[in-house]
């Protein structure tokens, strides 16, 4: 081997040495994981970033989930305001309808009618008013409409179900608003990972912050953000404030429904822990009017039947004689 070939084998053993080195030592950005990184125990970037995708995929999922529960909720209450005021509208219309016969039986035919008649047409027309009346306002409450089944309740009731709605229309834009901070987050993480820009992972932990804000916004004030973000009206302000007050009293009114059912269903079990002890006695006291129905039927036909004098048959006569 020559001196220039002894030259040549020395670099490259050279450059070689400096590869290695540079691969162990100093390669993921100055201390990698073969030479000093190994020893520190430090996660890498890129587990960094998977943990942060994998938090918001998780919150992504949950704000999703409630945002999906919302919307139901919406709708759900929405069918339930019209039908309310569908509701309405047929007691108004009946009411209005019986009110008019009423009316034109009290001062159109009552006036022409003979006294004796009157007492007649008077009743009918009172009880058109008490039905009227009955269909205006009535609070017995039930089941389906715990505030009462008259207009003035139904419209108490159809106000209610409407704040309800939109209620659950505010947290479903939260939570939207919060899905959508949550994706974008998502996307900026995985472009942070590929490309090794670690602006981008500030960027996607402070959009994923942004929309858990709104998830929780949406969970337990829906219009606190929402105000701040597009302002309140006044006219909402006090809409807000009146939908308060309803909504107490709509609470209110299903607790005392609940305890007005709870007793009459007492009622009824104890009515039927009753019932057989009640129909017992009845049948005691039938049985010795049965049997006195029998015998009295005996002795009648005793009594009836004609006497028969005892039939002889007549000796058989002797052939001979």
């Amino acid at each position: 081997m020559n001196a220039h070939e002894a030259h040549e084998t020395h670099e490259h053993m050279e450059h070689a040495e400096h590869a290695g080195h540079g691969e162990g030592g100093h390669g993921e950005g100055g201390h990698g994981e073969g030479g000093h990184g190994a020893g520190h125990k430090h996660p890498s970037r890129g587990k960094l970033i998977a943990i942060l995708i994998s938090v918001l995929a998780a919150s992504l999922a949950v704000v999703e989930t409630a945002g999906n529960g919302a919307n139901s909720k919406s709708i759900r209450e929405n069918i339930l305001a019209s039908d309310t005021w569908n509701f309405f509208q047929a007691r108004n219309i009946r009411a209005t309808a019986l009110s008019g016969s009423a009316d034109t039986l009290e001062k159109g035919l009552l006036p022409n009618l003979p006294a004796d008649q009157k007492p007649l047409v008077e009743k009918v027309v009172t009880d058109m008013r008490g039905k009227i009346n009955k269909w205006n306002s009535n609070t017995a409450p039930s089941k389906a409409y715990p505030m009462g089944d008259g207009s003035n309740e139904l419209m108490k009731a159809a106000h209610v179900h409407e704040c309800y709605r939109d209620y659950a229309l505010e947290q479903f834009h939260n939570y939207e608003f919060g899905s959508a901070a949550l994706q974008l987050a998502i996307v900026m993480a995985s472009a942070s990972a590929v490309t090794g820009v670690g602006a981008l992972a500030i960027v996607s932990g402070t959009l994923g912050a942004v929309g858990v804000s709104f998830g929780l916004a949406g969970w337990k004030s829906p219009e606190l953000l929402m105000g701040l973000l597009f302002g309140q009206s006044k006219e909402e302000e006090e809409e807000s404030n009146e939908c308060v007050k309803v909504e107490a009293e709509y609470v209110e009114a299903t607790e005392r429904a609940a305890e007005h059912e709870h007793a009459a269903g007492g009622h009824a079990a104890a009515g039927e822990h009753a019932a057989p002890a009640e129909h017992a006695a009845p049948a005691e006291h039938a049985a010795p009017a049965e049997h006195a129905a029998m015998s009295d039927h005996a002795a009648m036909t005793e009594h009836s039947a004609p006497a028969t004098a005892p039939v002889t048959t007549p000796a058989a006569t002797p052939a001979g004689h």
